[in-house]
């Protein structure tokens, strides 16, 4: 906590006002950080284009947004189940920033499908499916396992076009 106060440049008293303990903080900062990841997904899926331009958006700010904050994705990944109430505080956000951008993509999808642009396919399961696919590549690529993301992301949208492309 003393860390933390002289960062933010307040006392340690202060500090301890707006957050009762170091899980607190951990937690604000993690929510915050799926926060602005939720947001600047959606600002890429809503950009507009068709849907494979969508997709490739969502992607590529999900596998962008990860590797610009590797340390974030790091201890959120490590550490998360050790915080006790702050970590269901985080999961909860996490669920609700999630399914928000999933149901973006839902709507993206069942667009499509209604234009024709992608066969008939249930939106909201391709959707999560996308997500969970991109989870995956951001999993790999923080890893190390990857060292360019482009091939895997190439692979990953060609395999999830042929599943939705219009027949």
């Amino acid at each position: 906590m003393e860390l933390v106060a002289r960062a933010a440049d307040v006392a340690k008293g202060t500090l301890y006002l707006y957050y009762p303990s170091k899980s607190a903080i951990y937690s604000a900062a993690v929510v915050e950080g799926l926060r602005e990841l939720a947001n600047e997904t959606s600002r890429a899926v809503e950009s507009g284009g068709g849907i494979k331009t969508v997709l490739r958006a969502f992607f590529l700010t999900r596998v962008r947004y990860f590797e610009e904050h590797v340390d974030f994705f790091r201890i959120y990944s490590a550490e998360v189940g050790d915080l006790g109430h702050a970590a269901t505080r985080i999961r909860q956000a996490s669920a609700r920033l999630n399914d928000l951008q999933i149901d973006l993509l839902e709507r993206a999808l069942r667009a499509a499908a209604q234009a024709g642009d992608i066969g008939a396919v249930n939106a909201r399961t391709v959707a999560m499916a996308a997500f969970d696919l991109s989870h995956g590549l951001v999993v790999r690529r923080v890893r190390g396992v990857t060292e360019k993301p482009q091939p895997d992301l190439d692979a990953v949208l060609e395999l999830l076009w042929k599943g939705i492309e219009a027949r």
